[in-house]
């Protein structure tokens, strides 16, 4: 069931512009491995694939079922630079995209949340947001707190903060009960943005999901050449759910099968599955306000692309399956 979660916000908006691994972390109870190893998997939910350490070496992610824990695209949790760079962006829109600079994360903002890819002609978060990087970011508000939108000035973070699953015991589960407001802020401090329309902008709800309008749409369909990430049609080893119960999300990153068959989309990861992702597009009248959330989550299997949109009908409205993902503008 999903769960409704609404944070105590004044609403004056100013109206300016596969499942069966285990979830377990450790795998077997390591407490400490070697950054981006891999290795066949064990403990509680082993089964026949590999599992890769994390770059700080404090722990194993998930076990990949029936997957191979190396290839091109694999990101560690949490981790590194996404995919393995390359020459030539895809364009898929008709042009306007550079088709020769894709792959140089130097282009990118770096240092706050995931790790960005080069798109060519935008950057984009390569995974979701995780827990850990969420508390990165509320531990520096009690420093300086980062400006909020309009209407979200009295937003407080409280939904992120509160959701199922310490930040101390998960923290690469993706950060979830995010609303738009919380989204919208953790982009700004981490000197990026919600990803928007390609060239820059917000999109209206039609635009969301055409890959030659949208950042996020273009970097879900491989440049508009497929129905999913990886292809044009559902993966087994890429549902994240439902589960039998619980908070069920997947570490971020760790389904390295589940991306783009070629760089730089092989870098980004779970554009589909664990959680719905909030993008820069408010319905801004105020009898139907609310912003949109893009994708897929654990408790929908999966869904195409083009399928999953969903409206939070206020700023600071969101769900536990809602959470985060930034783009930012590539640097010349």
């Amino acid at each position: 069931m999903r769960v409704l979660v609404v944070g105590l916000l004044a609403f004056a908006f100013t109206l300016a512009a596969a499942v069966g691994c285990s979830g377990d972390e450790s795998n077997g109870g390591d407490a400490n491995c070697e950054p981006g190893a891999t290795r066949t998997c064990v403990g509680p939910g082993a089964c026949e694939g590999g599992q890769r350490c994390s770059p700080d070496g404090r722990l194993w992610g998930v076990c990949e079922c029936a997957a191979s824990t190396g290839g091109s695209g694999g990101v560690p949790v949490d981790g590194s630079a996404g995919g393995s760079g390359g020459t030539g962006g895809a364009s898929g829109v008709g042009g306007s995209l550079d088709s020769g600079t894709g792959g140089d994360p130097s282009k990118c903002p770096q240092g706050r949340g995931p790790a960005m890819v080069d798109m060519g002609s935008y950057c984009i978060d390569s995974t979701e947001v995780s827990r850990l990087q969420f508390q990165e970011f509320l531990d520096d508000q009690k420093n300086a707190a980062t400006p909020q939108f309009g209407g979200c000035k009295s937003n407080s973070f409280d939904n992120v903060a509160n959701c199922p699953g310490a930040p101390a015991t998960t923290p690469h589960l993706p950060a979830g009960c995010a609303d738009w407001c919380d989204a919208w802020a953790f982009c700004s401090w981490a000197g990026k943005r919600l990803c928007g329309k390609l060239g820059g902008g917000p999109l209206t709800k039609d635009e969301i999901t055409q890959p030659q309008v949208s950042e996020w749409a273009h970097a879900c369909t491989q440049g508009g050449s497929s129905l999913y990430p990886w292809g044009d049609s559902p993966a087994n080893n890429c549902n994240f759910g439902p589960c039998s119960g619980g908070y069920c999300t997947h570490l971020v990153g760790s389904h390295p099968q589940c991306t783009g068959t070629a760089p730089p989309f092989d870098g980004v990861f779970d554009l589909l599955g664990n959680v719905y992702e909030f993008v820069e597009s408010c319905d801004l009248n105020p009898a139907t306000l609310g912003c949109y959330a893009v994708g897929s989550s654990y408790y929908d299997g999966q869904k195409a692309c083009s399928e999953g949109v969903w409206k939070a009908t206020a700023l600071a409205q969101g769900y536990d399956d809602f959470g985060i993902r930034c783009c930012a503008d590539r640097a010349p």
